[in-house]
């Protein structure tokens, strides 16, 4: 069994390796395909983003509304930990010094 598995396995690596070499000369599909990665790639960025920062929000609130049960995928965990945890929640201003600030 295991090695029916193993020659699926290396079957399907060859044929996309197969897939990968013809694709290659076509710029065009190569366009699209770098297009589309850029596409997801955005979209997992923002929406780990939006997710992390509805978080912060539940776990920082004084309590009050529905409970948030909630929590960050391995993949969004790691999605945030290339970007930063400071993307998604915001700076802490008085780490900065800015709390002394007056705004009129």
């Amino acid at each position: 069994m295991q090695d029916m598995i193993q020659a699926g396995a290396l079957f399907i690596h060859s044929l996309q390796r197969a897939i990968e070499e013809s694709l290659k000369s076509q710029p065009e599909v190569v366009q699209m395909v770098a297009t589309s990665r850029r596409i997801v790639w955005s979209d997992l960025k923002n929406n780990t983003k939006k997710k992390a920062a509805r978080l912060h929000r539940a776990a920082s609130g004084t309590g009050g509304g529905p409970a948030v049960y909630t929590k960050l995928t391995d993949l969004e965990q790691r999605i945030l930990n290339l970007i930063g945890h400071q993307v998604a929640i915001g700076l802490a201003l008085e780490r900065l010094g800015l709390h002394r600030l007056k705004y009129y």
